[in-house]
């Protein structure tokens, strides 16, 4: 095997730089409309400030389906029949 670079080898290489350029240039461009949704949708500028506005979320909610499960279990036992 010869460490030679040759024309052809320049040219896979080159292309696979330019392939990988570009699928960075794509991954850059879907991370910046993810994080603008995050702003505009949850007024989150980062992924931390939308980690924790999540766990606030989901806090909530399990707040929510306890006091619901509470509220059904009250109602049953008064109106069963």
């Amino acid at each position: 095997m010869s460490n030679e670079i040759t024309e052809e080898k320049y040219r896979k290489l080159k292309q696979q730089v330019e392939e990988t350029k570009a699928e960075a240039s794509r991954a850059q461009g879907a991370l910046d409309q993810l994080l603008t949704r995050l702003k505009e949708e949850f007024d989150c500028s980062s992924l931390k400030e939308a980690k924790a506005k999540l766990t606030e979320l989901e806090a909530k909610k399990k707040k929510a389906e306890s006091v619901f499960e509470k509220v059904l279990a009250d109602y049953e036992e008064k109106w069963k029949q």
